[in-house]
């Protein structure tokens, strides 16, 4: 198991090394842990979402997205082709935010093309929203031009936005990687305790310990302290869950929230506690402590695994 999560770690790590062998690596150790939401996620990302998914990762979705018009004149030939800025039309139910983002469903191998080409992935308009911006050219409210007549509208990804896209999910199975990592027990030790996937109820989790490294500067040097964090949760335990959030260094209006959403997901990691996890890990609450936000909330995954079953794929 140590081997092939070895493998996963450095091939995550190597840009050189193709995003398919790093999402086949994740789908392995999914499979060979038994994590239903691990082998989910690797196999989404290999063969794709699907035209409807039904729930996309945050790095695929509301992608800010160039929009070009293009006119065409009413009498003669050539065209006049416009990117406007999402200041240029309205918002009425929405228009403005659904025509400047994007999201991604296609296979990773796909995204991953289209990072290397010189234009990014583009796709036309519907008829029902180009007629909306004739009629608000018409009025005034969206670009317009004289003798022209607006033809199409165009919605493109740059190469660099897509590259980024590329970039989350590598780091997505980095840390997937590492937060798996952190369960094993030390080379040479036994690993005698359950997994994440056979805890049952009352069963207890292997303990898992943090420590952080403070350093700071002294009269003859830095001076190091270390603190140490028990990050044990057991099966369903919600004060063992919030007592880790608080213990990692989040303040009271992070661990309400936490609660809020723990128990709007009844009990278990839904969307509401996926959505937490990521505001962390963004740095949305204050942080008492030397700990970043991204340690933080890799923290937390594994004590919401602990707490849920699987480690959650955020």
């Amino acid at each position: 198991m140590r081997d092939i999560l070895d493998q996963a770690i450095q091939a995550a790590n190597d840009d050189s090394t193709p995003l398919t062998t790093v999402l086949r690596n994740l789908l392995t150790v999914g499979h060979r842990i038994g994590s239903a939401e691990l082998k989910e996620w690797a196999a989404n990302e290999l063969h794709g979402y699907g035209d409807e998914p039904p729930r996309l990762p945050h790095y695929r979705k509301d992608i800010r997205a160039a929009i070009s018009m293009t006119f065409v004149p009413l009498y003669g030939r050539g065209q006049d082709v416009r990117y406007i800025s999402p200041t240029d039309v309205p918002n009425d139910d929405g228009f403005r935010d659904s025509l400047f983002k994007e999201q991604l469903t296609q296979a990773a191998s796909e995204i991953t093309e289209w990072a290397g080409k010189d234009k990014g992935p583009s796709s036309q308009i519907g008829m029902h929203a180009v007629n909306q911006l004739r009629r608000w050219g018409d009025d005034g409210r969206a670009p317009a031009a004289p003798q022209y007549v607006l033809d199409s509208v165009k919605k493109e990804l740059s190469p660099a936005t897509v590259t980024g896209v590329v970039d989350q999910i590598r780091t997505t199975a980095l840390e997937l990687c590492l937060g798996i990592e952190s369960e094993l027990p030390p080379d040479g030790a036994a690993d005698d305790g359950p997994r994440l996937a056979d805890a049952g109820p009352g069963m207890p989790e292997r303990v898992n310990n943090l420590t952080i490294q403070h350093v700071y500067q002294g009269a003859t040097g830095h001076v190091y302290q270390a603190q140490h964090i028990d990050v044990t949760v057991n099966p369903g335990d919600v004060d063992g869950l919030l007592r880790v959030a608080r213990e990692l260094g989040l303040g009271n209006d992070a661990v309400s929230e936490l609660r809020e959403a723990v128990e709007a997901d009844g009990r278990t990691i839904g969307d509401r506690v996926k959505g937490w996890v990521g505001k962390v890990k963004q740095g949305a609450f204050k942080i008492t402590g030397e700990a970043s936000a991204q340690i933080i909330a890799g923290q937390m995954l594994l004590a919401l695994g602990q707490f849920g079953g699987s480690i959650p794929v955020i």
